[in-house]
């Protein structure tokens, strides 16, 4: 991505010790519970994670633990966003200013610089079936890359637990809170 920087650990997000809600790093307490996020260790960003190399296409078949009562939480790139902490209790539309269609929710990714970095007003959807959980690029202008792959429009791929997402040039580490056992 042009123009990247690294941003240092100590403006990354941390995670609560207690209730593991994901919080700002200038927070000496948690919101959530209140405990002390002191020593508390920064949530890693993308281009910290160890390299994956892609030698084939996505496996469409890929299994992915995604509880009913699990959240899916988004940790942008710049660190001056705090993480987005999303139910899906039924389809989500993540774009700007998204129009919804009967049945579905959506989440506006405005406040996070969504416009200046490519993002469609009807980006992409996340959808939940089973022990999965689906994204599905919906026709977006600058695309949806899925651990630096290109989605194929229109066609559900399972999210998974550390999986890196990018919607247009707006670059996410995708998390489940709960997070998968084993």
């Amino acid at each position: 991505m042009p123009n990247e920087r690294t941003i240092p650990a100590s403006l990354h997000p941390v995670k609560c010790p207690r209730c593991d809600h994901y919080c700002r790093p200038t927070e000496a307490t948690c919101p959530r519970c209140h405990a002390s996020l002191a020593g508390s260790k920064p949530i890693g960003f993308p281009d910290e994670l160890p390299a994956r190399t892609i030698t084939a296409p996505l496996d469409l078949t890929r299994q992915a633990n995604f509880p009913p009562d699990a959240r899916l939480v988004l940790v942008f790139w710049k660190a001056a966003h705090a993480p987005l902490t999303l139910a899906l209790d039924g389809p989500l539309v993540l774009g700007r200013e998204a129009l919804t269609i009967s049945g579905e929710e959506a989440c506006d990714l405005s406040p996070f610089d969504a416009l200046q970095s490519g993002v469609s007003r009807r980006h992409c959807l996340l959808r939940r079936h089973g022990q999965n959980l689906f994204i599905t690029d919906l026709e977006s202008a600058n695309g949806t890359h899925l651990n630096g792959q290109l989605l194929v429009p229109r066609q559900g791929v399972i999210l998974a637990h550390e999986d890196r997402l990018t919607l247009g040039m707006l670059r996410l580490l995708v998390h489940f809170d709960p997070a998968p056992v084993g």
